[in-house]
């Protein structure tokens, strides 16, 4: 009852032009880019799990949540990680970032759908209840062994006309839901949910390693992406990754130079090895707030970076600095005509203790006392 009056107030709280919107089909706000939304750590904890039984950086992720649905009589977990491990033979090269740009999973149309077997529309629905990965039978390397792709086993369905692709046998929706791939100019910009990304100067050399090769290396399982006798950082060295991939990858660590950047322009303005800019007023503490969250704080560790590109507009003044500096002058000259900020003589002896009542060296109890009384005095002259 408590969660429903919540739901119920917060939706008493919508403006009225928000809901006018929304009725007349207008969205609330415009963006030039579409987004999909990526939970990359699912995706890399189910990659590094072939090599990585007990992984340290698997036990510091959040746990997968999947939904439950029933499938043959079995109770399964439905997985977003399972829609690229199974994807259809016509994808198996796509990289996992391409699938996450391109693909997705719908329902299959009613003339494509494959006959049931032994099921009611019941079995179909999914259960609301969500559980751990730890909780449910989802041991993807024994379904792997009896479900290798097969060249022309899997065919597309109308893949000319709406682009929709059958997945392999194993997965749990394979009935009744294909994959749908669009054209690279409808793609979509991952969104990367979840901590930052690894960077490749600081921190676990291997784990960066296996990250980016989950991303730009297909695979079905974890097996796909090195061998037993290599380590990660070779692996990573040996493949060829194409141009796209390797200006992504410089632009996955953009934030962190920034970062480190701020860190190190901080440490010279406090040491004084450069000068200020005009709008930082001298105070240390102008990046204070800048950065991300405390959890996914990075510190900088360079130094003696000497800046080039912000040295030349040190000494320049924009035209609010300009108009700012000019207000400031003349209200200083009028405050300075008008007396305002001529000295004024205070007297060194003031009486401050005439108003004490008795003595002073006297307990709380006492001066309670003697408060009280004053007061009734008071309210008897009335």
């Amino acid at each position: 009852m408590t969660k429903i009056v919540n739901t119920l107030s917060a939706k008493m709280e919508m403006g009225s032009p928000m809901v006018c919107m929304y009725l007349l089909g207008h969205p609330d706000h415009y963006k030039s880019h579409e987004f999909a939304l990526f939970y990359w750590q699912s995706y890399v904890r189910e990659a590094r799990r072939f090599w990585h039984e007990d992984d340290i950086h698997c036990e510091m992720m959040a746990p997968d949540k999947v939904a439950l649905i029933k499938r043959h009589g079995r109770i399964v977990g439905l997985s977003p990680v399972y829609d690229y491990i199974y994807r259809p033979v016509e994808l198996s090269d796509m990289c996992l970032y391409d699938w996450i740009r391109r693909c997705s999973r719908v329902k299959l149309p009613n003339k494509s759908a494959k006959p049931k077997v032994a099921e009611s529309e019941s079995d179909m629905d999914a259960m609301e209840d969500e559980q751990t990965t730890s909780d449910i039978d989802t041991n993807l390397e024994d379904d792997m062994s009896s479900c290798e792709p097969e060249v022309g086993k899997a065919t597309a369905v109308n893949a000319e006309e709406m682009g929709l692709f059958v997945m392999l046998a194993c997965h749990p929706l394979a009935d009744t839901h294909c994959t749908r791939c669009v054209w690279e100019k409808d793609a979509l910009v991952p969104n990367f949910a979840g901590p930052m990304l690894p960077r490749p100067d600081q921190g676990d050399r291997e784990y960066y390693c296996s990250v980016m090769l989950s991303f730009f290396k297909p695979w079905r399982s974890g097996k796909a992406l090195k061998s037993k006798e290599e380590s990660w950082d070779t692996a990573f060295l040996r493949y060829r990754f194409s141009k796209r991939q390797e200006e992504l990858m410089v632009n996955f660590n953009l934030r962190y130079e920034c970062l480190d950047a701020r860190d190190d322009f901080q440490a010279q303005l406090r040491a004084g090895a450069v000068n200020a800019p005009n709008w930082i007023d001298g105070r240390d503490d102008v990046f204070a707030n800048e950065g991300p969250e405390n959890e996914n704080n990075i510190e900088g560790n360079s130094e003696g970076v000497q800046l080039t590109e912000f040295d030349h507009d040190v000494g320049q003044v924009g035209k609010r600095q300009s108009k700012r500096q000019r207000d400031m002058l003349a209200m200083r000259s009028v405050m300075t005509l008008s007396g305002w900020v001529d000295a004024v003589t205070v007297p060194n002896k003031l009486n401050h203790t005439s108003h004490v009542i008795g003595n002073a060296n006297k307990t709380a109890a006492m001066w309670r006392s003697e408060i009280l009384d004053l007061k009734q005095a008071m309210i008897d002259l009335r």
